[in-house]
């Protein structure tokens, strides 16, 4: 009788074992899925930083193409004032 009382607290033991390894599960399915989540948000905001390198590099042109016409406004202006 002993061994069959051994034996069905062995397969209690085990019981709980398993509950808990299949909540673990469960748990780490659910980090899992966070940090599938983190993974989207990151690659929103690297498109959103790609975008935004795009608009300075624009900007960047634009404002090296202000910086000639300036500079050409600049020597109209001083061969104006040489040929006076």
């Amino acid at each position: 009788m002993e061994d069959k009382d051994v034996a069905m607290e062995d397969k209690d033991v085990a019981m709980e074992d398993m509950y808990v390894a299949m909540e673990d599960k469960d748990m780490a399915m659910e980090d899992m899925d966070v940090a599938m989540e983190d993974i989207v948000v990151a690659m929103e905001d690297i498109d959103l930083a790609t975008e935004d390198k795009d608009v300075a590099m624009e900007d960047i042109d634009v404002a090296s193409e202000r910086k000639h016409v300036t500079m050409k406004d600049y020597d109209f202006a001083m061969d104006d004032i040489r040929c006076r």
